[in-house]
C-alpha cells in the first residue's frame, strides 16, 4: 500500500508516492496529525496549505542542520511474509524537498494538494 501527494491535473512527475509507513513517518516529522475520519486520505488548501508549507520548511531546516536526524533504517524481517525494507540515509530530506516543490507549485497555481 502507498500514499501519493498530488494536485489536480498534475503530471506523474509532479507527484510523490511513499509507503504507508513512510507517509506516517513524514506526517509525524511534520507534526501533522493523520488520524480522524480522513486517515491516509485528505487535502490541504489555502491557509492550511500555507501552514503545511511552513512545517516542511522548518523540518528541512532542522534536517539540514542536524543530518543525524535523517539516518537510514536497515531492512528488517518482521515475520515470514512481512519485511520492512528500511530507508536510506537522507530519505526524509529528499522526500521533503520533492514535497516542497509540489506544495510550492500547488500554491502558485492556487490549487489543492491531495494525499490518498
Amino acid at each position: 500500500m502507498s500514499v501519493t501527494f498530488y494536485r489536480q491535473n498534475s503530471n506523474p512527475d509532479q507527484e510523490l508516492n511513499v509507503s504507508n509507513t513512510n507517509f506516517c513517518a513524514i506526517m509525524e516529522l511534520l507534526d501533522s496529525p493523520i488520524g480522524g475520519p480522513e486517515g491516509l486520505c485528505g487535502s490541504f488548501s489555502g491557509a492550511s496549505l500555507l501552514f503545511f508549507q511552513g512545517k516542511i520548511n522548518f523540518a528541512l531546516s532542522s534536517l539540514e542542520a542536524m543530518p543525524a536526524l535523517d539516518e537510514g533504517k536497515p531492512t528488517e524481517v518482521l515475520a515470514p511474509n512481512f519485511i520492512d525494507c528500511g530507508r536510506p540515509d537522507g530519505y526524509f530530506t529528499n522526500r521533503l524537498r520533492t514535497l516542497k516543490a509540489i506544495v510550492d507549485a500547488t500554491l502558485e497555481a492556487n490549487e489543492t494538494l491531495y494525499f490518498a
